[in-house]
């Protein structure tokens, strides 16, 4: 009985640890395979290259996958792999980008080389961020990072001629990401890409010290909260959300009053003033998890 109760939870515990093998070839569009090229699974370390003859093999957890098929100078492929699904071997057609990036790195030669300094500490601070953890990251190919410009509209857009390599010395990881599309505005950041992880090699204390620094960066983040929500799970892992609403005010002055007084202010001391219709009852309040410990 005793050795029929620990057949039952190894094989079980196989089961939940089964992983799903893939395999597939990448072509170019004369159906040539592509030779080293990059197959991974979006935001993960979980990755792998092309052979010679364009073959590619990975084994991924159950659930739901964006495949990422990367190659230099051809088109990024984005692919959705569902394991409940039938897997089969795949075959990936990509062509080439064209003459595109020729075109922006010759017309990224007319900044000098303050204006691309000036630039790439834009590109950093909004791509990277500047938390404690930001501050320790490093572009090791900040050169394949090309910049356009218009300063009517002051408006910031980066183009790449490859993954861009970050270094990231907090969390342990050297990041590629292949960045699609970016730009920058006084108002708003939009960028897109996919990005892939290695691990840095590490003694044990610095394996533990990584350790703790991943758990305090994605506590409280944005991929934490959206992940409880979705799991249904936020008052469990330490969020408290109150909603908020608004009321029109009775006392507020009319407008045409507001404005006379506007102008009369402006007259005397140049202040600028401005009310709005609405008063805030109540408020949203978001306590963010301090499960983890420093």
């Amino acid at each position: 009985m005793k050795k029929l109760l620990i057949l039952f939870f190894l094989l079980n515990g196989f089961i939940n640890n089964a992983q799903t093998r893939i395999s597939g070839k990448v072509l170019d569009s004369n159906n040539h395979p592509l030779i080293g090229a990059a197959v991974y699974l979006n935001n993960t370390s979980i990755g792998t290259t092309t052979n010679d003859l364009g073959e590619f093999e990975l084994f991924i957890k159950a659930g739901v996958h964006d495949l990422i098929i990367s190659y230099l100078g051809y088109e990024t492929i984005q692919y959705q792999i569902d394991t409940k699904k039938s897997i089969r071997k795949f075959t990936f057609k990509t062509k080439e980008t064209g003459n595109v990036l020729d075109e922006i790195v010759l017309n990224s030669k007319k900044y000098s080389d303050e204006d691309r300094a000036y630039f790439l500490s834009r590109f950093r601070k909004s791509f990277i961020g500047k938390t404690i953890f930001a501050d320790n990251c490093k572009i090791e190919n900040p050169d394949v990072i090309q910049f356009d410009y218009n300063p009517l509209s002051n408006v910031l857009e980066a183009y790449v001629t490859k993954p861009i390599k970050i270094i990231n010395k907090s969390l342990g990881y050297t990041i590629y990401y292949d960045l699609v599309y970016y730009k920058l505005s006084s108002t708003k950041i939009t960028y897109l890409g996919y990005s892939r992880y290695e691990q840095i090699k590490g003694g044990k204390s610095k394996q533990r010290k990584w350790k703790q620094n991943r758990l305090r960066a994605y506590n409280g983040s944005k991929m934490h909260f959206i992940r409880a929500a979705r799991n249904g799970t936020l008052y469990r892992e330490g969020y408290v959300i109150n909603l908020s609403k608004r009321i029109l005010n009775p006392e507020r002055p009319s407008d045409s009053l507001i404005n006379d007084a506007k102008k009369h202010l402006a007259k005397l001391k140049g202040v600028n003033i401005s009310m709005t219709p609405y008063m805030t009852v109540s408020y949203t309040h978001l306590t963010l998890p301090t499960i983890y410990s420093v």
